[in-house]
Parts: structure tokens; sequence; C-alpha cells
């Protein structure tokens, strides 16, 4: 009789309860919608709804140094998922390891190419941490701005002995103060430098530094973070570096998440047990690659696979010579339409250390100006910059890198205008640092 009766309820309660909840569910839909229930009681019903998710009202173009503009098919080579031995992915990463130093003219049998999780400035100490000698090492750096700060700080939190030959941004290398700072170091092992100072747009002559570094220093080692050159200005390396590291999300037209170090394999090799951190260990690193073909710790599988895709889309696009020629283009574009707006350029566009990866622009100093409007104009239409200066000078820049149109830059010139026009502007008058 007891069992009889549990199973009675048991059976009231299986269907008694989808009704219950249904009713539930009505009623607080139906006092959300309510203008009846009283204001105290209506923020306990909405602190426990789910979180919204905010959207932008356009899809947004990025014009940015990086993370830049992808293509659509780069975007979806990551929706699938992969397993980090998977064969196929095993295969991504040695088609991407190959394909980077085709690209760079490089000669595989001298040189590897290591992939690191993480950014490009990861890379960058990944690369010091790991070449600098255990003992007896100085490092000299070429500080040219915001990015080559980025070298000193590594080095700073490693305590590795450093000497610096500082240009100030904008101002061009002198080979002679070069030569007088080596001839007064003659200790230096180890040579730093920035070949494109993304905060400003300026490129510096890695082959010449090159030249004079190994006449005066035939045995010291020299990095080159060349994360906004590579893939979209010309180098030899062969001749510029011994370490070159760069990342995806500059001229490559990929995502975030990885860096990427070409280096000459026996350097490496012979680092075994210089680094100084647990996994930013290129040596580790590349043993893993030549054992496996994996890498050593878990890697960032879909950033890899955009990777993969994007340098198909490089090749497709005509590679360095196709990527010079769209930057070109789209600099020109903008450089024309700021000056007609009234704007100053950071740099001289007639040097050849001018690169064409972003235009940086002074801050105007006309009174009307107000840069926050200016941004949030553009950003709100869609149209993305950098939101703020990233170099010591009072500037900004805008992104000619990525996957965008010329006219899509014509779009963002004519919003510009018409921001400027919001603020009662018909031309700036702006003070040139030339």
């Amino acid at each position: 009789m007891k069992r009889i009766f549990s199973n009675s309820l048991s059976t009231i309660f299986f269907f008694l309860c989808p009704c219950l909840l249904q009713s539930a569910c009505f009623c607080w839909w139906h006092l959300r919608k309510s203008t009846r229930l009283p204001a105290a009681f209506r923020p306990l019903l909405y602190s426990c709804s789910p979180p919204q998710i905010m959207l932008p009202p356009v899809k947004p173009i990025l014009f940015t140094p990086g993370p830049l503009m992808t293509s659509e098919t780069v975007k979806k080579a990551m929706l699938t998922d992969y397993a980090s031995r998977d064969i196929r992915f095993m295969q991504a990463v040695k088609f991407i390891r190959e394909e980077l130093i085709s690209i760079s003219g490089l000669n595989p049998k001298e040189w590897t190419c290591i992939l690191q999780q993480g950014s490009g400035s990861m890379g960058v100490e990944a690369a010091i941490s790991t070449v600098f000698p255990r003992t007896g090492g100085k490092f000299l750096l070429v500080n040219s701005g915001k990015y080559s700060e980025k070298q000193a700080y590594v080095i700073n939190r490693f305590k590795f002995p450093m000497v610096e030959l500082k240009l100030g941004e904008g101002k061009e290398l002198q080979m002679s103060a070069l030569e007088s700072v080596i001839r007064a170091n003659p200790d230096v092992t180890t040579v730093g430098l920035v070949h494109h100072e993304t905060s400003t747009g300026m490129l510096y002559p890695a082959e010449q530094i090159a030249e004079v570094v190994r006449r005066e220093l035939p045995h010291a080692k020299i990095i080159i973070d060349g994360i906004s050159a590579f893939g979209g200005i010309p180098c030899d390396y062969e001749k510029a570096c011994d370490v070159l590291v760069t990342a995806p999300n500059k001229c490559l037209h990929s995502v975030p998440g990885i860096s990427i170090i070409l280096a000459r394999r026996s350097l490496i090799e012979a680092a075994k047990g210089c680094a100084r951190g647990a996994t930013l260990d290129l040596s580790m690193q590349l043993k893993s690659f030549d054992a496996s073909g994996q890498f050593a710790v878990t890697p960032p599988v879909h950033v890899v696979m955009a990777l993969q895709q994007a340098l198909v889309e490089y090749k497709q696009d005509g590679g360095l010579a196709g990527r010079q020629k769209t930057y070109q283009a789209k600099a020109q574009l903008v450089r024309k339409a700021v000056k007609e707006m009234g704007f100053t350029l950071f740099l001289d566009e007639r040097k050849p250390s001018c690169a064409n990866i972003v235009v940086c622009v002074n801050m105007p100093t006309d009174p009307r100006w107000n840069f926050k409007k200016f941004y949030t104009y553009l950003n709100d239409r869609g149209l993305i910059i950098y939101p703020g200066k990233a170099s010591y000078a009072e500037t900004f820049r805008f992104g000619i890198v990525g996957h965008t149109l010329l006219t899509n830059c014509d779009c963002l010139m004519k919003c510009a205008k018409e921001a400027l026009q919001s603020m009662g502007i018909d031309h700036l008058q702006a003070k040139s640092n030339m």
C-alpha cells in the first residue's frame, strides 16, 4: 500500500513539475513587463537577469597597427577545434615553419623557425633570455622609442649589464654615434634593436647597423625586433641579425597569440641551459620541434590554424612585393588627406626612414581640437584607430597594415573630415616636429 502511494506521488510530481515551471516562468516574465510592480522590487528582478553581450552598432574596421583586420577566411580557420597532437595540426605547424623561412629568404639548413606561445613581446623576452650568455654578457640596446623600451624593461628585469644608444623619437641614427658607443664598450656580447618603431612609423637601417656591429664586434649576436616590419618591409636578415622576432598580427594579417622567432640553428642549440625562464626557452622549444614536430607545452591551436591560412593568403596577395604596393597606396592616400585637413606628419615622408606601416600625425594645437571627440566620432561609425598616443611625442596614428582596402581608407578620411567639422574646424593649424 505504501509503495503504491509513493508511486502515485512520484507520477503526480513527474507531470506537475513542468506545469509549475512553465507557470513560474510566465509569472517572472509578467512581473518583468509589469509597470505596477513597486520600484523598490524592480532591481531584484533585473539583478537576476543573464548578462547581456554588448555588440557594436556596426561591424568595426580596424585602422590599428595590430591587432588588425583579418580576412573572413582567416577567421573561419579558427572555427574548427583540433587536438594539439592531431596530424592535421602538426602538418600545419610544419607548413608554417617552412613557409616563414621561405618568406624570410633565409637558408633552411642554417636557420630555423621557432613558434613560441604568447605575444610578440614574449618572443622578444624569450630571445633575450635564451641568447644572452650565462656569464660575461653585456647588452647594447639601440633605443629608438617606446618599443625599444620593452627590450630595456626585459633586460633590466633580468639584471643584465646594459649600455644604451638613445636616439630620440623620429631621429635618424648616425653610424658614427654607434661606432663610438661600441668602441667604448668592446665587451658587448649582444645587440638589440627595433627594425620598425611602431609608435612613430620610423624605419631603422638594420643592415647598416649590423655592418658596423660585425666589423667592430665580430662575435656579438644581434637580436632584431621585426614585429611590425617582417613581411611588409624588405631586409636581408642573413646580414642583419642572428635572431629575428616577429608576430602574426602585423604584416602577415593574422591574429595575436603566438610569436615567431627565426634564428641561426647553431646559436639556439649552443644556448641550451641559458634561458632564465622555464617555458620561454627557445632551446627547449626547438628540441621539441626537432624530436616530434610538437610544441614543448600546450600551443594556441586556433591561432596556429589562423596563421596557416594567413600565410596562404600572403602568397596569393603577391608576398612581400604585393604587401609593399598595397601599403604604399593606402599610406599615400591617408597622408594626402590628413595634410589637406591641416594635420602635419610626425616624419618626413620624403625620407626612406618613413615607412608605410602606420601614418603618425602630430596632435593639433588648434584650441577647438579634441582628440577624444575625434576618436569617438570615428569609433561610433565603426572606424577604429588607436585610442591615444603610443609615442612620447604628442601624436596619434592611423594603422595602414591589415585586411583593409583603399575604399576603407577613403571612408576613414571622409569621416575624419566630418569629425573635424563637428568641432567647428574646417582646416587645422598644427605644430610640426620636422
